[in-house]
């Protein structure tokens, strides 16, 4: 483990570490850095610090062994392709302090069946959840713009909470999704 005392974790530090199957980052870590432990392939179990802020681009893409991991309350900012091709990873919390969902956060996370995107969320990138095993997603009302294929294409149901649909990027489609929008009562 990371001894405590650390507080930065540059680029790339682990990457493709492929022995490494678990770390525990300690308290006074505040952001995974660009690539920190990209393509760690034997990477099950990460333990974040509760004071964490931000988690950088391609920090965790590829671990394709890492099946969960809990994001503490005070992440605001997690980087484009953060967790992209974890292709274990079934379920995740995002904390409510997110007001973006990346580009490609979330691409190629084909066990991914379980997501709730909270309500501070304001925009989803492009592709962010494409190739992720989400059957359905429901967006919060806030969110206002939507990349161009930030869904999984085999997605059944999406589900708007707001009263006007978000703005799709140009060229954008649902595709074969099927989209509901909620109506006031």
């Amino acid at each position: 483990n990371i001894p405590s005392g650390v507080t930065e974790i540059h680029n790339h530090a682990f990457r493709d570490c492929s022995k490494l199957a678990s770390i525990e980052i300690p308290a006074g870590v505040k952001e995974i850095y660009y690539e920190t432990f990209q393509g760690c392939s034997s990477l099950k179990s990460v333990t974040l610090p509760a004071g964490l802020t931000s988690i950088g681009s391609y920090a965790f893409g590829n671990c394709s062994s890492l099946d969960s991991i809990d994001i503490p309350t005070g992440v605001a900012v997690i980087g484009s392709s953060a967790f992209s091709d974890c292709s274990k990873l079934s379920s995740i919390e995002l904390p409510s302090g997110i007001k973006t969902i990346e580009n490609r956060t979330f691409y190629g996370c084909s066990s991914l069946d379980s997501l709730v995107i909270p309500s501070t969320v304001t925009s989803i990138g492009q592709q962010a959840f494409y190739e992720s095993g989400l059957p359905t997603i429901t967006l919060p009302a806030n969110v206002t713009s939507v990349g161009c294929d930030a869904f999984p294409s085999r997605m059944a149901r999406l589900t708007c909470e707001m009263q006007t649909p978000p703005t799709l990027e140009n060229g954008y489609s649902l595709g074969n999704i099927s989209a509901h929008m909620k109506t006031s009562v």
